[in-house]
């Protein structure tokens, strides 16, 4: 039998099956941590005003349309996702709409 191939090779160079592909404890400690922080960004979304409200949706909707270095603004569209949903809480959807339509030209 052959050696595998520098292609066939994990991060530690295990050979790459379903078993060293699960999440490991790490990954569920950063779950967790991002869980907790995306927590305390919805409380200081809660704590806004409406108008400021929508000036950080603008600046979240613009975030997470750039692209850093080929690298997906993951934590930018979460955040964005969670202004849409507060939004949507105080059942103003309008202040989201709004910030896309401000933002729309420069996000594009």
């Amino acid at each position: 039998m052959e050696p595998p191939s520098t292609d066939d090779l994990g991060r530690w160079g295990a050979p790459l099956t379903k078993g060293n592909l699960l999440p490991c404890n790490v990954c569920a400690h950063s779950e967790n941590m991002k869980s907790r922080y995306s927590a305390t960004f919805r409380d200081y979304l809660r704590s806004l005003p409406d108008e400021l409200l929508q000036s950080v949706s603008e600046d979240y909707i613009w975030l997470s349309a750039v692209d850093f270095e080929n690298e997906p603004a993951t934590e930018f569209r979460v955040r964005r996702e969670c202004c849409r949903e507060e939004c949507v809480r105080r059942g103003a959807p309008q202040l989201y709409q709004i910030a896309e339509h401000v933002i729309s030209p420069w996000a594009a």
